[in-house]
This record gives C-alpha cells, sequence and structure tokens, in this order.
C-alpha cells in the first residue's frame, strides 16, 4: 500500500504540479498522516522538496532530473528549463536574425542550455522542441521547401537525441501557439482551432487536452486547402490554395495596390479600425476567403472556438467577428451551433510546450518511473 501511494503522490505532483500535504491527501484520497508519512520518506531520499512547515508547498526535487522546452520562433530563440513538477528554474528568449540556419539556431541554444545546466546539474529526462518549418515528428527530418529552407540537411530530433541523451519530442511551432491559445481559454474549451496567418498558413487542433499532431506532425496544413481549383497558381503545385489569398505577402500586396509603395499588412489593420470602408471591404472578402476553406474544417472536426492569430499584430482582432460571421452563414447548422471565433491573446508559448510535453501520458509515465526508481534505490543503498 505505501509503494501504490508513493507512485500516485508522484504522478499526481507530475500532473498537477507541487501541492501542500493537506491538498495532496484529498487528492490522493488518503489520510494527512499518510501524506505526510510518505512526502517525508520522499524528502528525505531526495525525490520530493518542500519548505518548512505542513502548509508549505511539496513538490519533486530538481536533483532527480529536469524537463527543456525549446521553441524556435521566426525572431526569436525561446528556452525553458522546469523541474519536473512544472516548476520553472530558468527561462531564456534570445533574440534571432532571421536568416539564421536552423543549424546555427540549434548549436546556439545548446549552448545556452549547457551554460544553465553545467556539467555536473540535473540530468535532463524529457525535451520538447518546436521549430518553424514543416517537420516529421517521428523521425525528425525538416522537410524543405521555401518556407523552411533554412532548416535544410537538419534533424532537430536526432540533434537533441545526440545532445542531451533523453525523449525528445519534436513538434511544429504553429502547433505549439495553438496548445497556448487553448490554456488560455481554460477548463470550458474542449476543442480549439487555431488558425496562424502569416506567408503560409498554419493550423493547430487541441482536443480534451491533446494536440493533434496527425501521423508524422503534418496535420493543419489549411495553406493548402484549395479555394479555387483554377486560381493561382502554388509552390505545392496546386492551384487556389488558401495561402496564396490570405497569405502575408497577398495581404501586403492588397495594402500596396490602394495605398501606395511602403502600405502593408498593418496598414491595412490600422485603416480597418478607422472605419475605412475599402480596407472593411478588404477585410470581409479575407474572411470569406478564409471561411472557404475553415469550413471544411469545421465539418470534419467541428470544434468549440476558432482562434485566429499570427504574424500581423491586430489582424486576428479584426478578422475574428467576419469570419465568425461567414462560417456561421456557411456551415451545417450543428456544426457551427456554439462556435466561438476570438482573436489570440498574449501567451507563455514556452510554457505551452511543457503543457504539451506532459499532455502525453508515455512521458507522464516515464517521469514517475524514474522519480519511483530513484526512490526505491534510496532505500536500498
Amino acid at each position: 500500500m505505501k509503494g501504490n501511494n508513493r507512485r500516485r503522490l508522484i504522478a499526481e505532483l507530475v500532473a498537477s504540479g507541487p501541492m501542500h500535504r493537506a491538498e495532496l491527501a484529498r487528492s490522493l484520497s488518503v489520510t494527512r498522516t499518510t501524506t505526510t508519512n510518505v512526502v517525508a520518506d520522499g524528502i528525505a531520499c531526495g525525490v520530493l522538496c518542500s519548505d518548512e512547515g505542513l502548509k508549505a508547498d511539496v513538490g519533486i526535487s530538481e536533483s532527480v532530473g529536469v524537463l527543456l522546452t525549446v521553441i524556435f520562433r521566426a525572431a526569436s530563440t525561446l528556452v525553458l528549463i522546469t523541474r519536473v513538477d512544472r516548476t520553472p528554474l530558468h527561462s531564456l528568449r534570445c533574440v534571432v536574425d532571421p536568416g539564421t540556419s536552423g543549424q546555427e539556431r540549434m548549436e546556439e541554444a545548446l549552448r545556452r542550455i549547457r551554460e544553465v545546466v553545467g556539467a555536473d546539474g540535473p540530468q535532463v529526462l524529457a525535451a520538447y522542441v518546436a521549430v518553424n518549418a514543416q517537420i516529421d515528428s517521428r523521425s525528425g527530418e525538416v522537410v524543405t521547401s521555401s518556407a523552411s529552407r533554412l532548416w535544410g540537411g537538419t534533424n532537430p530530433k536526432e540533434y537533441f537525441v545526440d545532445a542531451l541523451g533523453c525523449r525528445v519530442v519534436i513538434d511544429n511551432e504553429v502547433r505549439t501557439s495553438g496548445y497556448a491559445q487553448y490554456e488560455a481559454g481554460g477548463s470550458h474549451v474542449g476543442s480549439l482551432l487555431y488558425v496562424h496567418l502569416a506567408y503560409g498558413i498554419g493550423c493547430a487542433q487541441v482536443v480534451d487536452g491533446v494536440s493533434v499532431r496527425g501521423a508524422r506532425g503534418c496535420a493543419g496544413e489549411l495553406g493548402h486547402v484549395s479555394i479555387d481549383p483554377h486560381g493561382k497558381p502554388c509552390e505545392c503545385g496546386a492551384r487556389g490554395c488558401l495561402m496564396q489569398y490570405v497569405g502575408v505577402r497577398t495581404l501586403d500586396e492588397r495594402a500596396r495596390v490602394v495605398w501606395g509603395e511602403g502600405a502593408n499588412s498593418s496598414t491595412l489593420v490600422r485603416y480597418v479600425r478607422q472605419g475605412d470602408r475599402v480596407a472593411q471591404a478588404i477585410m470581409w472578402s479575407l474572411a470569406d476567403e478564409l471561411s472557404a476553406a475553415l469550413i471544411a474544417a469545421l465539418h470534419l472536426l467541428n470544434p468549440d472556438e476558432v482562434v485566429i492569430g499570427g504574424l500581423v499584430d491586430g489582424l486576428g482582432e479584426v478578422l475574428a467577428g467576419p469570419v465568425e460571421h461567414s462560417l456561421l452563414s456557411r456551415g451545417l447548422p450543428l456544426s457551427v451551433r456554439g462556435l466561438a471565433v476570438r482573436a489570440a491573446v498574449a501567451t507563455d508559448v514556452a510554457q505551452a510546450g511543457l503543457g504539451a510535453l506532459l499532455s502525453m501520458e508515455e512521458v507522464c509515465a516515464e517521469l514517475v518511473d524514474h522519480c519511483e526508481v530513484a526512490w526505491l534505490n534510496c532505500h536500498e543503498s
């Protein structure tokens, strides 16, 4: 019985983070005395940690190992190191020239990580690495295209596995941003669809706290959904792909046609907010084009909420209302019943990467096993 309580306590701290002894007792449905005894044993073994006093939070000691999150964004790299119980230990944000190669970015991130952890520091038990390129989540191979040319020839999964010697979960940065929006929405959102408007159009879905990656991490390529089979040619070889109509380059071009050289997507947003009728007409056209692709996703996936974000500040705010109106008018009644469309909010993307990592049952099981083995080894030594 004692061993079962030990494992359950570790699992609760991995899932929910630090909590005081009374909370643990309630969560585990055991007496406070039992909890106090198990916690005391864990602290003596160096697996658990806590300040003095019964009301102090109990957590998992960093001495058993840490978790790592690395997010490669267009112009920055985010690094977060936490305890197994999600408690942050170190966070870094490194500004990067957008033209820097993927190989250079990985090397710089690893150098920063080693500076923080040190040669004699805690072991990294699991890492979540997200890149701003299309990547095979199984093999770690970056699929080279015009959008991911800077990552050509790299394999981030192999690189960090070789460097850290731990499980490495590979993802796309857009999917991490989508998970961040899911966490920001709170528990009332069961299923969320996040749309990221950039030079391409990425999409992420989260269902009941789990990010939907697809067989190889390619789920969510909304930008290559054709809205006109006879339309503009796309780099993928098809015609009429959404990104040719709603991508940032196209929005910049639309703005320059109306407001002259120097205008861009931000100019369009500004004029929409000022009530300019031409700008508003462009925005409604944009919403109609985006909805032509999104409605298929709604019929297939039936999310509670659609969130619009991306590279252009304010674009989601002026686009959410028109997109919602368009989707409600296009969709089957049950597919759009209760649907909400909102703009993306500011989030901690690195923290969301940690959440995405710990949403994976196999990762959590490995972490619990590792902590329990450390606890048992203490008693055997």
